[in-house]
């Protein structure tokens, strides 16, 4: 997990940002394989926001025009959630012009970072362990060893704990990933006919990934995050991210599921 390669981060961007004109289908991409994998990149994105200030970063991530005309994959509270951000953007655009994303950063850095502390800590032990000492308790640990198994590290010179918002998105992306994997080669073998594969093994396959994503989100960002954003509401309810964490907390909350209709795709 390297948190520092801010061009693969544009690419994601436009690569997931796509017309909502556009189907799945012209990427060669079965349905849900197609809106997990968008959802993956959508976490990834988040994720790299929440940890990196916006001066960092390309400024194109920050195009509302680019936001106005994301794939919101047809769920209204997305696409809500994403107006609202892109409208916060044209209003930071227009106050602070060239200087907007130093203004947004620097609102980042006091409410995220410090010095001398954050005044919003960004890590979930703060708020699930009584607002006990950060980065060495049991929500910490969790994700360590959640990103082990996964064979993930912490990369670039911005390290975080391993309980920060933002790695926790980007660890939900590779479960997201996982599911929109074994929905694209499930169909694969289900369409190749010189193979017998077992239908009801692929099916389960998803059904686990799905699974382990929900358990995942259950436990640990969106078992925390309203705390987070109360608090930076309380502190600069107009800042930049609280906007940020009002799209998070919207995505958070929207997985693409159609888990009713798994065995029809496959059919």
């Amino acid at each position: 997990m390297n948190l520092s390669r801010t061009n693969d981060m544009e690419q994601r961007l436009s690569l997931q940002h796509v017309s909502a004109n556009n189907n799945d289908a012209s990427l060669g991409m079965p349905h849900s394989a197609y809106r997990w994998s968008v959802y993956a990149g959508l976490l990834n994105l988040l994720g790299s926001l929440l940890i990196t200030t916006p001066n960092r970063l390309p400024a194109s991530l920050f195009d509302p025009e680019a936001w106005h005309a994301s794939d919101t994959l047809g769920n209204a509270c997305l696409h809500d959630a994403f107006d609202h951000f892109a409208a916060y953007l044209e209003q930071l655009q227009r106050t602070h012009g060239s200087a907007a994303l130093t203004e947004a950063a620097c609102e980042q850095t006091a409410l995220f970072i410090g010095p001398p502390k954050p005044t919003c800590p960004p890590w979930e032990g703060f708020y699930a362990e009584q607002h006990n000492e950060v980065g060495y308790g049991r929500c910490a640990l969790e994700m360590l060893h959640a990103l082990q198994d996964a064979h993930l590290t912490i990369e670039g010179s911005n390290r975080q704990y391993a309980d920060h918002i933002g790695i926790e998105c980007m660890y939900a992306a590779t479960l997201a990933q996982r599911i929109a994997d074994a929905f694209d080669h499930t169909t694969e073998q289900n369409s190749n006919k010189h193979q017998n594969t077992d239908e009801e093994q692929n099916t389960g396959d998803v059904y686990t990934s799905m699974c382990t994503l929900k358990a995942f989100l259950a436990d640990h960002p969106c078992a925390w995050i309203d705390a987070l954003y109360e608090r930076v509401q309380h502190h600069a309810p107009d800042a930049y991210c609280a906007h940020l964490l009002e799209l998070v907390r919207a995505v958070l909350n929207n997985p693409p599921y159609d888990e009713n209709n798994i065995i029809d795709e496959f059919s």
